[in-house]
């Protein structure tokens, strides 16, 4: 893994590289700002990774995961920070790649009961559009926040009036 006097002497290399990527506004090395991100919902105590990002498109997270294997820098990838296990937490510094605005619905396909869409999207943004949008579908709420992001989770199903039992 990265060497900590390796990342001092190319901080602000990488710092530049990073916002060439995705922009100055989706980039920071600022330490309260690094402290928010690199906690989750679980009592795991981490350090602070050197940088949090945050791509909007699926090119961006390439540039990004190309950028970091060139320079050896580890990447943390999280969306929204609910993880109750530690999962996601930068335990060695580097790169948290923060993951919500990859928050695009891309698809919904009514015919075969699915949606497609990017790892950002919350329960509550997924609810919302599908009773606008798609109101023959429905899907079953994970027990958690509309705030959370668990794609995984979303199970879309059509909206049958014999079915009495609609809680998953």
């Amino acid at each position: 893994m990265l060497e900590e006097k390796f990342v001092k002497s190319n901080h602000s290399h990488i710092l530049e590289l990073l916002n060439q990527i995705v922009g100055e506004n989706n980039v920071t090395d600022r330490k309260e700002e690094r402290s928010f991100y690199s906690n989750d919902a679980s009592a795991e105590k981490s350090p602070l990774p050197e940088f949090v990002v945050l791509p909007g498109s699926v090119q961006e997270i390439q540039n990004i995961l190309q950028m970091a294997n060139q320079e050896n820098i580890g990447i943390y990838p999280r969306v929204g920070g609910l993880s109750l296990s530690g999962l996601a937490l930068p335990y060695q510094g580097g790169i948290l790649l923060e993951l919500t605005r990859m928050n695009k619905i891309i698809e919904v396909n009514e015919g075969s009961m699915y949606a497609l869409i990017e790892c950002g999207v919350t329960t509550g943004q997924l609810k919302t559009y599908l009773e606008k949008n798609h109101p023959k579908l429905w899907f079953c709420m994970p027990h958690a926040p509309p705030i959370v992001n668990s794609p995984h989770k979303y199970q879309i199903k059509k909206l049958n009036p014999n079915l009495l039992n609609k809680n998953c």
